[in-house]
């Protein structure tokens, strides 16, 4: 493995980045939708399945966590060439993206946005709640 240097992320990037990710969660729900959950009427639905208020933050907790364990970053990370990694550069473990990524839900549900913008912007590292709490930063890739 070549040595490649690192930055900070852009907080624009990696905005645009979990846009796109966030995308590919909802084709992913949508696809498990289409399999789970029959039509009863012309706007009801019945789930033969995981009701969509878990299924959803299943399916992220997922995307995010298994691709960020192997790969150190997602598909909107890597076309921004961004990645994950533990700020003493240590290998990441599945547990250090179980406590980054359980922080997403919070950020979420009490604070949309604010939060995850308000401390990448005041913390020099870029970290949000998540991050901060697992050790973990997105950092950009320069070769």
């Amino acid at each position: 493995m070549t040595k490649s240097s690192v930055n900070y992320s852009t907080g624009l990037k990696r905005f645009i980045a979990y846009l796109i990710d966030f995308l590919i969660c909802i084709l992913l729900f949508w696809g498990y939708a289409e399999l789970f959950y029959k039509k009863t009427g012309i706007r009801t639905y019945q789930s033969i399945g995981i009701p969509p208020v878990i299924a959803l933050p299943l399916i992220m907790f997922a995307y995010y966590s298994l691709q960020e364990y192997f790969f150190q970053q997602t598909i909107g990370k890597y076309i921004f060439k961004l990645r994950v990694i533990k700020i003493d550069h240590s290998k990441l473990k599945f547990a250090d993206l179980v406590k980054r990524h359980f922080f997403d839900f919070i950020e979420l549900l009490l604070f949309p946005a604010i939060i995850p913008i308000v401390l990448e912007l005041i913390n020099k590292k870029q970290q949000r709640l998540g991050d901060m709490f697992a050790k973990t930063r997105v950092e950009r890739i320069t070769k």
